[in-house]
């Protein structure tokens, strides 16, 4: 069997869709282990917030945006992201990064982006 073209766009359209509605949340901490697939948390998680932007304007790509405001996570580090389903939700992704020191100085915008690759094998 071949898989149409239009298959193949529709499942990465309903990828795309469910990804934007199902990751509502992203949060971050001060952990710095290397993430792991078995992860279902960050390691100290220090803020979360709910999702602040979406974009699906690539077809093939879903894109979540979270930001850390000037006045939100003051005088902890940042060394890890994570995106999360709910409030109190499962972990979706995980990242460390480098550190930011975060202040009322800076705001910390984290960017998700989720590129969908169909093809028959």
């Amino acid at each position: 069997m071949v898989l149409t073209t239009t298959m193949l766009d529709d499942t990465q359209a309903t990828i795309q869709s469910f990804i934007i509605s199902d990751w509502t949340h992203f949060c971050v901490g001060d952990g710095t282990t290397t993430p792991a697939a078995s992860d279902t948390a960050l390691d100290n998680q220090t803020f979360i917030d709910t999702i602040d932007d979406t974009d699906t304007s690539v077809s093939n790509e879903a894109t979540v945006t979270g930001i850390v405001e000037a006045g939100e996570n003051n005088g902890n580090d940042i060394n890890e992201v994570g995106i999360k389903d709910g409030a109190t939700g499962n972990l979706k992704c995980r990242k460390t990064i480098t550190t930011i020191t975060k202040t009322s100085d800076i705001i910390v915008y984290i960017d998700y982006t989720v590129t969908i690759t169909m093809e028959e094998i």
